[in-house]
């Protein structure tokens, strides 16, 4: 199950139009397999809740890569980095 709206449309578009490259159909389930694995859960659920702060991760790390994020899209990465140097500096003068 999806946790987010554009996982939910990520995942209706696999059910609805399924991949027919085996390459794909692959790597699609030996993520999923290493996302379960006992000893990745916790990682797993780390990420999770670290992207929480990025509304929409496409469509910042477009913007980002062009040049063009703005001030929500660079506040977004700094909540998901907790041990990045800027946060608490950052932090503190807000």
């Amino acid at each position: 199950m999806a946790r987010t709206s554009l996982g939910q449309i990520l995942m209706k578009q696999w059910f609805l139009r399924p991949s027919l490259s085996i390459e794909t159909i692959t790597a699609r389930h030996d993520a999923i397999e290493c996302l379960n694995r006992p000893e990745n859960v916790r990682t797993a659920n780390t990420m999770c809740s670290n992207i929480k702060g990025i509304s929409n991760v496409p469509r910042t790390l477009r913007l980002l890569k062009a040049g063009k994020a703005g001030l929500n899209e660079w506040q977004g990465i700094v909540k998901v980095s907790p041990s990045h140097p800027f946060r608490h500096t950052w932090a503190e003068t807000t």
